[in-house]
């Protein structure tokens, strides 16, 4: 869901490179294959000078919640 909002938000030729991901199977299953395991798994897209990195990682729910935040980071 963040990829989509964020690729609505992206240059149109990288914009096609994160819905081209987005719609990747072999990408979801590396990713599933990975969080299955406990490793986390990330995704990059560069928009002019900006970089951005989705990662999801495995939660235990223990992790410190941060301040001003309600929930447990990275959530």
């Amino acid at each position: 869901m963040r990829a989509g909002q964020l690729a609505d938000q992206l240059d149109p030729a990288e914009a096609r490179v994160a819905r081209a991901w987005i719609g990747d199977l072999d990408a979801a299953a590396t990713a599933m294959g990975a969080l299955l395991v406990g490793e986390s798994y990330s995704v990059t897209f560069r928009d002019d000078e900006a970089t951005y990195v989705l990662t999801a990682q495995f939660s235990t729910g223990a992790e410190p919640i941060l301040p001003g935040r309600g929930v447990a980071w990275p959530i």
